[in-house]
């Protein structure tokens, strides 16, 4: 076959592949928003009628809603895991001065806005055989998008070397609504050098 009559049928085939893979990446990203509002759904659900909720346990804050940051799948990074030889046995800090038992289990290490970050993960002396590992953080939003004592993050482990971290996903402890609480506060080798634009940031009715 003469190339000058092939050429005009590679370019449909280019064309065509181009169109299919913007049309999956966008269902993709379609599904993957649902996802993340499902689970935001979740959370607000449990907040508003869960006896176990701070507002509804406590009944010291008025419940107005959570706020979150819109969803970005940009700040679902991808993090290279670095498990430790054995788990290291480490106080973490509470906030009514006490401490409880947590252990460094893994070090992920990311790039997220072209900058390289090295956070330890956690797993608590409760639930260590739980397949999670507690990422406690701060980072450049906290004490002004976000609350200053920090956010968490429940990260799903099973020894990957590779693990997906979604901070759309980052929630306040529940000392963010009421200082009736004690919680962890995240170490200070766990600061990220960027703002974390993502996830749930500050309840209005405590600032």
């Amino acid at each position: 076959m003469n190339l000058r009559y092939l050429f005009p049928f590679v370019i449909l085939l280019l064309l065509i592949t181009f169109v299919y893979s913007f049309l999956d990446n966008s269902l993709k990203k379609e599904e993957y928003l649902e996802e993340v509002q499902e689970k935001r759904q979740e959370i607000i659900d449990f907040m508003e009628n869960d006896p176990d909720s701070p507002f509804l346990k406590k009944g010291e804050v008025e419940y107005l809603g959570l706020n979150f940051f819109d969803i970005d799948p940009a700040f679902n990074v991808k993090a290279r895991i670095e498990k430790l030889p054995s788990p290291l046995p480490f106080d973490i800090q509470m906030t009514d001065g006490e401490t409880a038992k947590y252990f460094k289990y893994a070090i992920a290490h990311f790039t997220i806005n072209d900058k390289p970050q090295k956070l330890f993960l956690l797993k608590s002396e409760s639930f260590f055989d739980e397949p999670w590992l507690f990422l406690p953080f701060y980072d450049e939003t906290s004490a002004d998008k976000t609350y200053g004592g920090g956010r968490f993050l429940n990260v799903e482990y099973h020894d990957e070397e590779e693990i997906f971290i979604d901070f759309n996903l980052a929630y306040n402890p529940y000392c963010a609504y009421t200082n009736s609480y004690r919680c962890p506060i995240p170490p200070a080798e766990n600061k990220i050098t960027v703002k974390i634009l993502a996830g749930e940031r500050n309840y209005i009715a405590h600032h």
